[in-house]
Formats: structure tokens, sequence, C-alpha cells
């Protein structure tokens, strides 16, 4: 009957190791680009040809819509409920911290129209670039830092032009290389016009201001290392059902139509708002000690790996300005809340939700451009020429992760396991006798003759650890024995001397 249940019990044994390893075979669909093409590619602005630069611009315009599709879809979705195209990258998205009631980011303060502490930041923290799927023994980290803010739109920054007839204002937020000496100009009352849209413009102060067509005031420029989006927006023929008290969507007054009791209200003000942002990046450490910014060295000038160089050209396009140049009233969520000329209600602060898109935006773009370098997918885009430095050539390949829906890795322990398994319980089952020379009774299996020796080197053991308990046993009770007479013996001897 032992034998009989041993071999039950080591068959239900293998029956869950199978299980386990059947159910571990399939382990993830995470795997390595494999692309000989890796490389780091730029536009060249002298290629020259007008139908070359369009296809550029055209290029870069389905760059920044793509990442904000996924921005829109992945980085507000829990892991659960996420769609099944959120599953490409490595990590679904990069995190950050939204934080409220922030310093005003500029020069002066004076800029900000809400005052002193109301602006909004957007911050990521230290990242390990392994969170974008680089794969490297040490990797180095980097931090994305935004923050946004109303500016102030009294004079002198918006004047009204003494001279036109059309309501025209000019925003005097720094001037132009054209001579111009203000940024911007409208002209006409938008909501007279039927367009039920956004209208946006931007201009951008690179990290490289001296080079920038926009050079913003010295009151509104921004801290080091970090560039400056200024954003003007201006609402068309637009109602809303509820009035707006945000500071760039901006929409209050009433107007009733007949049959309807409630009024809808709309954006009387010609000017535009104006929304401004700060972008900092920064390339830290392997270990987060030290940063520097995009523009600068590695401290020490030591040579870089190509994990370095990938995570820092995987930054270079995220900040607010190259999330939206190209798609301007499309980037905005309040389009999207328009039907016809009607727009569902904007809470008091939905500029910040904007600015949010953004970032996050931002930071999608990191994700997909880190996957475009490791697959060298502008190689054969006209104008675009390899920029790659030569401690990085060709050894950008293979060292970023992606998970892709048609692949699946195989756990090699597993997959190797369960057929070894298999082979194993087949081999317990045969009947002795089918081995040539093993004289045993009709019916007797492998398994039976492995759980009879079993058994009985068991019960060796058993009887073996027995044995050596019996006898350190007794050596200890001989022991005792022994010195208690020692110790008896001696006292007598010390009781005859006193005597």
């Amino acid at each position: 009957m032992i034998v009989i249940a041993t071999v039950l019990f080591g068959l239900f044994i293998a029956q869950a190791m199978a299980g386990v390893f059947s159910a571990k075979i399939a382990s993830d669909n995470t795997g390595l680009s494999s692309s000989p093409d890796c490389a780091y590619y730029e536009y060249d602005d002298a290629a020259g040809e007008d139908e070359v630069y369009l296809q550029n611009v055209l290029n870069d315009s389905n760059k920044e819509a793509r990442a904000s599709q996924y921005a829109r879809m992945c980085y507000d979705s829990g892991g659960s409920s996420a769609p099944l195209s959120c599953n490409m990258f490595y990590n679904q998205s990069i995190g950050y911290k939204t934080i409220t009631d922030q310093r005003c980011p500029f020069a002066s303060s004076d800029m900000c129209s809400q005052g002193l502490y109301s602006a909004v930041t957007f911050d990521t923290g230290l990242v390990d670039a392994s969170i974008i799927g680089i794969n490297a023994l040490s990797t180095h980290k980097f931090r994305r830092k935004t923050t946004c803010s109303p500016l102030n739109m009294s004079e002198p920054y918006v004047q009204s032009v003494p001279s036109s007839t059309n309501d025209t204002y000019r925003y005097h937020y720094g001037s132009k290389k054209d001579g111009t000496a203000y940024t911007f100009e409208t002209s006409g009352r938008p909501f007279q016009w039927l367009a039920p849209v956004y209208s946006v413009n931007t201009y951008f102060s690179s990290l490289y201001p001296s080079e920038d067509y926009w050079q913003p005031l010295p009151s509104l420029k921004p801290p080091a290392d970090s560039t400056l989006t200024i954003i003007f927006v201006s609402s068309m023929h637009i109602y809303h059902t509820k009035p707006s008290l945000d500071p760039i969507f901006h929409a209050t007054e009433p107007r009733y139509f007949d049959g309807s009791r409630d009024p809808y209200y709309y954006n009387s003000d010609p000017r535009s708002r104006v929304l401004a942002c700060v972008d900092k990046t920064e390339l830290c450490s392997l270990d987060g000690e030290s940063c520097w910014p995009l523009t600068g060295p590695t401290p020490g000038h030591s040579p870089s790996p190509p994990s370095y160089w990938l995570t820092k050209w995987s930054l270079k396009s995220s900040n607010i300005y190259d999330s939206l140049k190209l798609r301007l009233g499309a980037a905005l969520l309040a389009q999207e809340s328009i039907s016809q000329s009607i727009s569902l209600p904007l809470s008091s602060n939905h500029w910040q939700s904007e600015a949010s898109q953004l970032f996050s935006t931002s930071l999608a773009r990191i994700q997909y451009d880190a996957w475009d370098i490791a697959t060298g997918a502008d190689r054969e885009k006209p104008g675009y020429v390899e920029k790659t430095p030569d401690e990085a050539k060709d050894r950008l390949c293979g060292i970023v992760k992606m998970k892709r829906e048609n692949y699946t890795n195989v756990n090699l322990f597993a997959f190797i396991g369960l057929p070894c398994l298999a082979i194993t319980i087949f081999v317990l089952s045969w009947d002795v006798r089918t081995f040539p020379g093993v004289d045993a009774p009709k019916g007797v299996m492998v398994a039976d003759v492995i759980a009879r020796w079993t058994v009985n080197m068991l019960a060796k053991i058993i009887v073996g650890v027995c044995r050596l308990i019996a006898f350190g046993f007794r050596a200890a009770m001989d022991f005792l024995k022994k010195r208690r007479m020692r110790e008896r013996h001696g006292g007598n001897g010390r009781g005859d001397d006193a005597v």
C-alpha cells in the first residue's frame, strides 16, 4: 500500500509540475529591436527644394500627431482598461506629477496674469532611461519639467492700434528678427467669423536664443538652459452652454435664442488670450547625483556609451512647442469639445488640462523618438542626413526593448522542462519486464521499482539517523556520569584535609 500511495503521490506531483511548466512557457511579448538600420538622422536645412521641405513638415506633423494621440489614449488610462494600442512600448507611459500654485517662472512675476503663485508645474522627477526601453547594463537618467501660466494682457503688453478701425491689437512680448517690435497682431472680431474653431499661433525661444526668430522681453525670458513657448488662442464662433471663467478659454457674454430658456455664452473680447510655458530637460549621471542640460557636455568629457546618445537624442524634441507647432488649434482638448458651434462646459482651470495634455504629448514623443532611432525610421526620407557620432555609430542596434502583439517570448526552463517531465513520466510507466534481463512479476512498473527503492532508502536513512541520535544520547549520558563521579571524589578529598 505504501508503494502504491507513493506512486500515486508522485504522479500527482508530476501532473502539478506539468501544469506549472505549461503555464510558464509563454512569458511576455517584449523583444529587442533587430533593425540593422539604427542611426540618428536629422533634416538638413540646406536640402533646398520646396517639395523636400514640405515632406519634412509632413513628417514632423505625423510625429507630433501620433505622440498626441498616444498620450490621449494611454497616459490617462489605467493598466487594465488601456486599449491594445497602448501595449507597444516597454512601459506604457512616463510618470509625472502635477503641482499647482507654483511660482511664476519668468524673470518678472508681473508677467503672470493671476499672481506670483499661479503657475502649474509638471515634473517627471529623475527617470531611468530603461523606462523608455533602453537595454543596457547601466543607463543614464533624465528629468523633464514644464511650468505654464497665462500671461498678463494689460498695457503695455497688449495695446490697441489707435488708427485702426477693425479692432487691431498688438502683443508686445518681444521682438522679431525681421525688425518687428511686437510679437503678434490680431485684427477684427473673431466671433463674427463663422468657423467654430480655436485659432492658435505660437512662438518659441530655443536653447540657442541668439539664433531664434523671436526674442522675448527681458522680463519674460526663461531661466538658463530652458526653452519658452508662447501660445496665442483666439476663440471664434463658439457658444458655450455654461459660462467659462477660464483665463484662456473665456466665455461670459450671454446670448438668448428664440425657443431657448437658458442663454448660451461666448467670448466677446476680440483679443487673443496668451499662455506661456517654460520647458527644462536635463540629462543625469548613472546614480542621478549630477545633471546637465542637453546642450552641455558630459561631466569629465569622457566617452559616452551608445545608450547615453540614444537617451539624449530621444529627448531633443520633448517640449511644448514641438507638441503643437504644426497642429495648432487641432492640438487642443477644447476643440474636441465642440459640436457644430456648441462647446461642452469647460472648467475654470481648463488651461491646466491643456498644458497637461501637451506635456504628456512631449513625453510620448520621447518614447516614439527612441524607437525611431533604434530602427532608423528617417533613413530613406528625403533631406535627412545621418548625425550619429563615431563613438555610437553601428552600436545603436539591439538596445531598445519594445512590445509586439505578434511575438511571444518563451521561458527556456519551462520549454525544456515540460518535455523532459513528459519523458520521465512515460519511462516510469513502463513495465519492468521490458528491460532485457530483468525478472519481475507481471504488472510491475518502473515507478514501482523506483518507489520501492526510494522507500528503502528513506527507511535506511531514518534508521541511520535514529541510531546516530541514540549513540549521541548514550555518549552524552556517559559523559555526564563520569563528570559527576569526578566532582564527588574531588569533594571528599577537600573534606579530609579540613578534618
